[in-house]
């Protein structure tokens, strides 16, 4: 699948390349393309308002509703501004950072950016040695990463004014479940590659298009799984009416020791009819189609958007349907998880009703607020396995209960200015079963907070604060862990225009801090280092 991927992918650039180098070669850098250190002025923009499309989230587990999540492809432009950086920023094309402290020895990142005449390419590198802080804890990261982006000019005869993005990434971590003693090493790696095409400009005419193939494995088991996944989006339709849909193909390859090979596959669609009333008042009507190996599910889809001003949405959305969550996903979640727990999940979402309200002010503030209700007949949730034949109780299986959801959320933004850059998030997600208990592992509440202000021209501060409140580790709820506080704080001194020295600290109150049974997270920490940037 892999070279079959690869030969599309190069035929495809080569005809691209070819249709734009049958016409003027003078390219100009496109506005957008910032190369180097340069002074700009940010003019305001032309910005979608948010629409009216089905949300598939990966994230239920600790769900964040916010109008970020929200696909932007159908709703006609309101002029805002949500460009709120200073009049004059520094820009740059690379930063090294290296550093090192009690428990890392060492950590560094690099990220690079090239820009070209008709698009950029970019790499990240990071990687990590930590230290034990408890016994068997140590562990080893490193993780690379690069995409290239190409914009085809308007002008061109095949896809005008399209972007096109090719990726790929690959990480490695070693680490030990070291919950239980004498612990055996296990190295968890990860790839993804991707291409993608879209075309976002026409009216009438709208299209995305994007196939990855993604794989995780562990070296010291026998487990792998490849992830094919193919999503697009097209629309079309005249100025005040259109029909969509979005449509998502997925096949899992699973090998471990219980299924020497399994494969599955899923599909959804939501085709809807999209009417454009007046550019304030928007409603979308279809359905949502799932489907997996010998299970199908269909449930009808609705949605309004109100423009009550330039600076004030609100989205109103009906979506039940079903989600494939496979091991990739899960393994993302808990790198603990017992994989021969369960080999996908067909995650049924009955009923699913959710209302955001967004709020922008010039471009200085952004303020959004949501709710959002569903049931399930299947609500995914990690149990610590029981000691057996074939574990020592370090892990978790993944099982499901009936359950229904309760979750919002509210996000202030103050933008980088005169007062500096604070971002702020409250989360509330309850999950109960049928008997009224929360599923495990499972904070209700979950805040974060993030400042960067420049006290004078040198010296930058950069407090943070996350905080996950009390969870339970069973299903009858009679088994708690504590609250999660950790705070943080950066301080960087610049020394010049390309090189800065930093301090850093974690869990300066040096709390307890648990997120998984057994699984004790780092204490107080301090790390010093230099940043490179050009």
């Amino acid at each position: 699948m892999m070279r079959i991927l690869s030969v599309l992918i190069s035929f495809f650039l080569c005809t691209i390349i070819y249709s734009q180098e049958k016409e003027n070669q003078n390219v100009e850098l496109p506005d957008f393309v910032i190369t180097g250190k340069n002074i700009v002025n940010i003019q305001s923009v032309t910005k979608k308002a948010p629409p009216i499309l089905t949300i598939i989230s990966n994230d239920f587990l600790m769900p964040n509703y916010s109008t970020e999540n929200l696909r932007v492809k159908e709703i006609e432009s309101k002029n805002l501004n949500p460009l709120s950086f200073k009049e004059k920023i520094d820009y740059f094309n690379g930063n090294l950072e290296l550093k090192a402290g009690i428990y890392s020895i060492p950590e560094g990142s690099l990220f690079f950016s090239q820009p070209f005449s008709n698009g950029n390419f970019q790499i990240k590198f990071d990687g990590s040695s930590l230290k034990a802080h408890v016994d068997n804890s140590e562990q080893t990261n490193y993780y690379g990463k690069a995409n290239l982006n190409l914009y085809i000019k308007n002008s061109s005869k095949l896809f005008p004014g399209a972007k096109i993005t090719l990726g790929g990434l690959y990480g490695s971590n070693e680490y030990k479940f070291y919950s239980v003693p004498n612990p055996e090493q296990n190295t968890l790696s990860k790839g993804n590659l991707s291409f993608g095409i879209q075309n976002l400009l026409n009216k009438y005419f709208a299209f995305s298009f994007e196939i990855a193939e993604s794989f995780y494995s562990f070296k010291d088991e026998f487990f792998d799984e490849n992830l094919l996944d193919l999503n697009g989006f097209v629309k079309v339709g005249l100025e005040k009416f259109d029909v969509a849909s979005n449509i998502i193909y997925k096949k899992q390859s699973l090998t471990n020791s219980f299924a020497p090979r399994l494969s599955s596959t899923y599909l959804f669609a939501n085709p809807r009819a999209n009417i454009n009333f007046i550019d304030e008042f928007k409603v979308s009507l279809g359905f949502t189609y799932s489907h997996i190996t010998g299970n199908d599910y269909y449930a009808p889809y609705a949605s309004v958007s109100v423009g009550l001003s330039n600076n004030v949405t609100i989205i109103g959305e009906y979506s039940p349907q079903a989600d494939f969550i496979t091991q990739v996903m899960m393994l993302d979640k808990n790198k603990y998880l017992n994989t021969y727990s369960f080999e996908n999940l067909f995650f049924k979402k009955t009923n699913s009703i959710s209302a955001t309200l967004k709020y922008e002010y010039l471009k200085t503030i952004e303020f959004d607020i949501g709710l959002k209700y569903y049931t399930t007949p299947n609500q995914p949730y990690f149990r610590k396995t029981l000691p057996s034949g074939l574990s020592n109780g370090e892990n978790f299986d993944l099982l499901t209960t009936n359950a229904t959801s309760y979750s919002g959320f509210v996000k202030f933004i103050l933008y980088p200015g005169e007062y500096g850059f604070l971002t702020t998030e409250i989360k509330y997600n309850r999950i109960e079963d049928n008997a009224g208990k929360q599923i495990p592992f499972n904070p209700q509440y979950d805040v974060s907070f993030k400042y960067n202000s420049n006290f004078n021209s040198s010296i930058i501060f950069e407090p943070s604060l996350r905080y996950l409140s009390k969870s339970f580790t069973d299903l009858t709820n009679n088994i708690d862990l504590k609250s999660f506080v950790d705070l943080s704080l950066r301080v960087t001194k610049k020394m010049n225009d390309n090189f800065y020295i930093f301090i850093e600290g974690s869990n300066l109150l040096n709390s307890s801090n648990y997120i998984y049974e057994g699984y004790k997270e780092m204490p107080i920490s301090i790390n010093g280092g230099i940043s490179i940037k050009w």
